[in-house]
């Protein structure tokens, strides 16, 4: 596994699978899941745009066509750990 510690990524297409991002922080950036094992602890700015492919894109097609994921992936709450997920939905 690759382990990118407090680093700037800009306009770089980053590949989550396989790769630990601690501290980290991507401006403009393709963000790639592929659904591996990945580490995460960074933050976006700019465009950064999400691609999922792979067995990533057959789980968001799964829970689409269970009606678990709305159509429109804007409408989508991420949070990156359990904590900031209560306080989401309080």
């Amino acid at each position: 596994m690759a382990v990118f510690t407090g680093e700037t990524f800009r306009g770089e297409r980053i590949i989550l699978d396989g790769n630990s991002y601690q501290d980290c922080v991507l401006v403009d950036c393709e963000i790639v899941y592929l659904g591996g094992e990945v580490h995460l602890n960074f933050t976006t700015q700019g465009t950064s745009r999400w691609i999922f492919e792979g067995c990533a894109l057959n789980t968001v097609k799964l829970l689409q066509a269970l009606s678990l994921l709305p159509e429109d992936p804007t409408q989508l709450l991420v949070v990156p750990n359990a904590e900031n997920a209560r306080k989401a939905m309080n």
